[in-house]
C-alpha cells in the first residue's frame, strides 16, 4: 500500500491539506491452459485397435443389468491398453474466460445456493471458423453456450463450430482436484480426459462448459446449448489433424492470476 501526502509551504498557515489514501490493488485475471496429447496405435495393430474399440463401445452401451457386457468391458479395456501407442503431436491451448462463464462463477461462489458442479469439455472444429457472428469472429469473450452448433454451419453465431459427433461421440467429463497455489497463481487441475476420435478431421482448439448462473446444467451431447461457456481457445501450434484410430488426451488447468 502507498500513501500520497502534502507538505505545507512556509507561510501557508490558512490551509492544511490531507491527501486521500491511495491503495495499490492487484488485478486478478481468470484464465487457464489446456495441455493436449494426441496418440495413435502402432501401424501394424491399428485394425485390431479399431475393432476392439468398436466392441468396447457396444459393451458400454449395453443395459446396466447385462453382467456379461460389464465383464467384457473390463476385458476389452485391458486388451486396448496392451496395444502400444505412438505420440503424433502435443500442443497447448491458452484460453480466455468468457463473460457468461465468469458471471456464473461469481454467482455460484458468492451469491451462494445449493450447488453441484457439472462440467463438460468440447472441441472446436476448423469448419466455419472465423465467421463474423453475433457473438464474435471466432474465440471471443462474448461467445455463448446458447450459440454453440455442431460442425456444418457456415454462419455460426460464435464464429466457430463444435466438432460433429462423427468425430467424437460425446463431450469429455473433466474431473477437478483441489486448488493449489504456485507463485502468483492459484491453480485447479483436471485429471486427463480422453477423447476417442472416430474419423479423420482437423480441429482448432478446446472449450469448457459449466452450470449457468441460472442453474442450468450443460450436457455431454455434442452440439447441445445448455449451461454457460467458461472458456475457449485455439491450439498454440495451429490446426491439428486427428484420425479414426486416435485418442486425444486433454488436461485443463483453471487459474486465477494476481498481476
Amino acid at each position: 500500500m502507498s500513501t500520497n501526502s502534502q507538505t505545507a509551504a512556509s507561510g501557508d498557515t490558512a490551509r492544511a491539506g490531507f491527501a486521500p489514501k491511495v491503495t495499490e490493488v492487484d488485478d486478478v485475471l481468470g484464465d487457464g491452459i489446456y495441455a493436449v496429447t494426441y496418440t495413435e496405435p502402432v501401424a501394424d495393430r491399428r485394425e485390431e485397435f479399431l475393432r476392439l474399440r468398436a466392441e468396447l463401445q457396444a459393451s458400454k452401451s449395453a443395459p446396466w443389468w447385462d453382467l456379461w457386457a460389464a465383464a467384457r468391458t473390463v476385458y476389452l479395456q485391458r486388451r486396448l491398453a496392451d496395444i502400444p501407442q505412438e505420440v503424433r503431436w502435443t500442443d497447448t491451448v491458452e484460453n480466455l474466460w468468457c463473460l457468461e462463464g465468469m458471471e456464473a462463477v461469481l454467482t455460484h461462489a458468492l451469491k451462494g445456493s445449493s450447488y453441484s458442479a457439472v462440467l463438460y469439455m468440447g472441441l472446436i472444429d476448423d469448419t466455419g471458423y472465423g465467421y463474423a457472428g453475433a457473438n464474435g469472429s471466432g474465440v471471443d469473450k462474448d461467445n455463448l453456450a446458447s450459440a454453440i452448433v455442431a460442425a456444418g454451419s457456415s454462419t455460426p453465431a460464435n464464429g466457430w463450430n463444435e466438432v460433429p459427433n462423427s468425430t467424437v461421440s460425446a463431450r469429455g467429463v473433466p474431473s477437478f482436484g483441489s486448488a493449489s497455489s504456485s507463485g502468483v497463481n492459484s491453480d485447479l487441475v483436471t485429471v486427463a480426459e480422453d477423447f476417442a476420435t472416430l474419423e479423420t478431421n482437423t480441429i482448432k482448439g478446446c472449450f469448457m462448459l459449466i452450470k449457468s448462473k441460472g442453474g442450468t446444467d450443460p450436457t455431454g451431447t455434442v452440439g447441445n446449448t445448455s449451461g454457460a461457456l467458461l472458456s475457449a481457445g485455439l491450439f498454440t501450434g495451429g490446426d491439428q489433424a486427428v484420425s479414426a484410430s486416435g485418442t486425444l488426451s486433454v488436461t485443463y488447468t483453471a487459474r486465477l492470476t494476481t498481476v
